[in-house]
């Protein structure tokens, strides 16, 4: 019989596939029989024991080819082996004769799909930038026919890093296909990408909003400082604020200043909340600043918000006077007080301490006068006069405070003393004994 070799074919291959495969086959010898006349045996070594064969018949010329279904089989690996088989030489009745066997290449069955392995994220925690994710995918059995690709949404990643980028949170699934289209899926969770900017509110406290955020005094504005929550699509987490990175600053300007122009020396440290008083007469703008945990930075300016007048301000609270016995102490209550743009016009006593025995205590406050008259001559007051006071400036707007006046004792200088003896210009000599006599002068105390 003639021989028979093998042309190309696959390498590798899945349950189900067909093998496709061509021959070759010498002439026979004599032509006994003609090449249409050959039949072909195959035979499918599928090394676990369950190979089979296959006889066919009626090919044409020389060159043939032929494809055999593998169905199901539980192999690595498989090999074609095929032999012709001539007609044998009617004229004088020679037998039938087969060729040697020609073995195929061994063919590699591939029915696993491969295997994520793992994934990496190229970001530590909380982020606002986009993440990569380089996945590790590999075949794991011998029969492997390689990764052919890895895809998402339609797109096809480059391999062999298998690297893919994403703008937001979100379940990112992969799907890996190998050379002979064993297919499996991957999820990826991303849930740190936060590109949502913090918020800053102002709440203003005794300001007209209606007139223009004017106001007269002892007005205040609330920062509240806070991260956006996961937006409802999902897309960007909470990060939550960054600790140590709010702040806030006060700036007195006639127009509002530009967020990045606020001098750095300027920004006072806070909390979450921050109400900053606006007690002094003039346009004022309250910034708030903050970052989050992702990187995201607000900068948010507020106002204006315009003092049209501020309250009277106390300079002093303890003074210290003397009085002498029998004497009067004198004070003013308008030193302790002052206000930086309008007048201090009334100041009213609404309480005033002083031990009744020693003295009584009177205040004008047409003149700012007031008085402490002492009636215990030979017995010094020493005490404290405490006064509890108000005081209002032309638009009446007011302070009230305590002024602690400490009175102390005065030791008046006795007068001088009178000498009396001896005369003046009396002899005297070396070992006398020269007396003195004198009178002492008056003493008040």
């Amino acid at each position: 019989a003639p021989a028979v070799t093998f042309a190309d074919a696959l390498l590798y291959y899945k349950n189900g596939d067909e093998i496709a495969f061509a021959l070759t086959v010498d002439d026979d010898t004599d032509e006994e029989t003609a090449p249409d006349a050959l039949t072909f045996d195959i035979h499918v070594d599928t090394g676990d024991g369950q190979g089979f064969k296959e006889i066919v018949k009626g090919c044409t010329g020389t060159s043939y080819s032929y494809t055999i279904g593998i169905g199901a089989r539980n192999t690595d690996s498989l090999t074609l082996l095929v032999r012709t088989r001539d007609t044998g030489r009617m004229t004088d009745g020679m037998d039938v004769q087969t060729s040697g066997w020609a073995q195929s290449a061994g063919y590699k069955v591939d029915n696993l799909a491969p295997v994520f392995e793992s994934h990496t994220l190229m970001s530590n925690g909380y982020t606002n930038q986009n993440v990569s994710i380089v996945l590790n995918v590999t075949e794991t059995q011998t029969a492997d026919s390689g990764v052919a690709s890895v895809t998402i949404g339609g797109q096809s990643l480059t391999g062999p890093s298998w690297t893919h980028v994403v703008e937001y949170c979100g379940t990112y699934t992969f799907t890996a296909t190998d050379e002979k289209g064993n297919e499996s899926t991957y999820d990826v969770v991303v849930d740190k990408i936060d590109k949502l900017s913090p918020v800053i509110t102002a709440t203003p406290e005794g300001i007209d909003e209606a007139a223009g955020k004017y106001a007269n005094s002892n007005a205040s504005v609330t920062l509240a400082f806070a991260d956006q929550p996961q937006d409802a699509e999902q897309k960007n987490a909470e990060s939550g604020l960054a600790p140590g990175e709010t702040y806030y600053a006060l700036i007195a300007s006639e127009s509002k200043p530009a967020a990045g122009s606020i001098d750095s020396g300027a920004w006072k440290a806070c909390g979450a909340s921050q109400t900053v008083p606006l007690s002094q007469k003039g346009s004022w703008y309250v910034a708030g600043k903050t970052k989050d945990v992702a990187g995201n930075e607000t900068i948010e300016v507020f106002g204006p918000y315009i003092i049209v007048n501020s309250a009277p301000t106390l300079t002093q609270e303890t003074v210290t006077l003397a009085v002498n016995e029998g004497g009067e102490l004198s004070f003013s209550l308008r030193q302790y007080v002052q206000d930086i743009d309008t007048q201090i016009t009334n100041i009213v006593i609404h309480d005033a301490t002083v031990p009744a025995a020693e003295g009584a205590v009177s205040y004008d406050k047409d003149t700012d006068m007031g008085k402490f008259v002492h009636s215990g001559k030979g017995n010094p007051f020493v005490d404290e006069l405490t006064f509890t006071y108000t005081a209002y400036d032309d638009e009446n707007l007011s302070v009230t405070g305590t002024v602690k006046i400490v009175v102390t004792e005065i030791n008046d200088q006795p007068a001088d003393p009178t000498v009396t003896g001896p005369a003046a210009n009396s002899p005297y000599k070396d070992g006398d004994p020269l007396t003195l006599t004198w009178t002492h002068g008056a003493d008040e105390e």
